[in-house]
């Protein structure tokens, strides 16, 4: 549109022989010249950042391409090991239900009263010294007294059914 009107001024200049005219419209040519030269440096400086955001733009589609792949790489080992986690639940919930149909009755009952008091873990065993659901030590007479005994029994701090090896 401009080089358009500088174009017109320029047919206008030929036209006349009017001083003043000419003198006028080669000032408005000059202007127009100036624009001109304005638009170009800012359009050459917009395709310099619009290169630069196209390549910003392709390092983030690789990057989501990559991400992409491996999300669904870590959702596939994800859903292996969630898969492979409720097959041992299922056999430990087995397991657990066939030894539960081995204990007496009362030690059955006993064992559910301390599973549902202590958040599922009804049962400890003597590590060393200590029960390992409470952590309290044994003396070596209360040890002696539970090895010889029965190889289970009920810890007498966290009433938990209490294996003795």
């Amino acid at each position: 549109m401009i080089r358009e009107k500088s174009t017109h001024a320029q047919e206008q200049i030929d036209q006349t022989s009017n001083y003043k005219e000419v003198a006028a419209l080669t000032k408005e040519i000059e202007g127009f010249a100036k624009r001109l030269e304005k638009i170009e440096f800012e359009t050459f400086k917009l395709l310099e950042r619009s290169d630069k955001i196209k390549t910003v733009e392709e390092q983030v589609a690789s990057a989501l391409v990559r991400l992409n792949k491996q999300d669904a790489e870590l959702l596939e080992e994800y859903q292996g090991q969630a898969a492979a986690l409720k097959k041992e639940e299922l056999q430990a919930q087995q397991e657990r239900e066939a030894f539960e149909k081995a204990l007496p009755e009362d030690l059955a009952k006993c064992y559910e009263k301390a599973r549902e008091a202590k958040g599922g873990f009804g049962a400890a065993r003597i590590e060393g010294t200590h029960c390992s659901g409470c952590h309290v030590e044994y003396t070596e007479g209360q040890i002696a007294k539970l090895r010889g005994g029965e190889h289970i029994s009920e810890c007498p701090y966290c009433h938990r059914l209490l294996v003795v090896e």
